[in-house]
């Protein structure tokens, strides 16, 4: 999984701690916005596991809450997109490299 404790609990505030700032700021500031008329949510965020590897999270899902608008829970789904990340990174790179050849080839 996301390499985050060998134990079998692993509390919300394990896990936020394994997310450096000043993305833990964001994904805090993101859940505070979350509201009976916005519940839904989708960010994000780098992650640190206990091995020390920088893993980019994106997270998403909907907050619920019952007939007094307080939050009840969160619903949500976190995918590891960093190998994406990097694949689109390199592919950026890629085109600034070849984007004077083109224009010359082309001018």
């Amino acid at each position: 999984m996301l390499d985050v404790q060998t134990s079998a609990a692993v509390t919300l505030r394990d896990y936020r701690s394994q997310i450096p700032e000043p993305d833990r700021g964001q994904v805090e500031e993101l859940l505070a916005g979350l509201t009976p008329t916005r519940p839904c949510y989708r960010g994000s965020y780098r992650f640190l596991t206990i091995g020390q590897r920088t893993l980019i999270l994106e997270e998403h899902g909907w907050a619920q809450f019952d007939a007094s608008g307080q939050l009840k829970r969160r619903l949500g789904i976190v995918n590891d997109v960093t190998a994406r990340k990097h694949t689109e990174a390199e592919l950026r790179q890629s085109e600034k490299r070849l984007h004077p050849a083109l224009s010359a080839a082309h001018g």
